[in-house]
């Protein structure tokens, strides 16, 4: 469904992703992992068209995802969630969602998409008409999420949802996340909390310095001690 192929990105004159080759298949849920700083939310951005890259290729369904405006990619299913969520805060929680359905397809579907964001999230439904800058980070995340799924997703890339949750708040949307996979979207997923989002994942990349630096499923990952060790801390 995704493939990059030696990407490479620049800020300026410096260098951020070093040669980066991956591959998301359709139904999949895969994790990014590695230190802050390191190139994981750039490469989101890159895949997602937000940011050109100096040299390589993003393919989305078989296609050049460069070749297309931000608008086009995202009518196509491919959507990014950011990590600061972006959000309205003095619209409500139904305006935020309502605006994720802004191209031609999301528009054709947007009462089905909206009835399955307040399945997914119920307390949503509750509070549609509260201003978003009255939600907690949790809530506030929930509306980022669903605004996503507004769009007629077939592909979220998410990027750090659990920055600043307690930990019920992470559990519970990791859980949220997985139903989203679970009904037939694909999810490429940044994170830092590396415990609790393995049990959902189907496959792991390690990026550090801009770079791959490790691939391999849930089991892989916990099995090679070296990588245990630099990720969860444990010998």
């Amino acid at each position: 469904m995704l493939k990059v192929d030696n990407l490479d990105t620049f800020y300026g004159e410096l260098q951020v992703i070093r040669n980066i080759s991956l591959t998301v298949e359709t139904g999949d849920l895969v994790v990014m992992l590695g230190p802050n700083g390191h190139g994981k939310s750039t490469l989101l951005k890159a895949i997602c068209g937000l940011i050109k890259p100096k040299a390589g290729k993003v393919e989305f369904g078989g296609e050049d995802v460069h070749s297309f405006s931000i608008e086009k990619i995202v009518e196509k299913g491919l959507v990014y969630i950011p990590e600061d969520r972006r959000l309205f805060p003095q619209m409500t929680i139904k305006e935020n969602l309502l605006l994720g359905a802004y191209n031609p397809i999301a528009r054709k579907e947007r009462e089905k998409n909206l009835e399955f964001v307040y399945q997914l999230f119920p307390k949503l439904k509750k509070m549609y008409a509260r201003t978003v800058a009255t939600l907690s980070g949790g809530e506030a995340r929930m509306v980022a999420v669903g605004r996503g799924l507004m769009a007629s997703a077939k592909f979220l890339a998410i990027d750090e949802p659990s920055l600043g949750l307690a930990p019920n708040l992470r559990t519970e949307l990791f859980d949220k996340i997985h139903q989203i996979n679970k009904a037939g979207i694909t999810v490429l997923l940044v994170e830092q909390c590396v415990t609790e989002v393995l049990d959902y994942a189907d496959r792991v990349y390690v990026i550090e310095d801009g770079r791959i630096v490790y691939n391999g499923n849930k089991e892989e990952v916990l099995n090679d001690k070296d990588v245990k060790k630099a990720l969860l801390g444990i010998e």
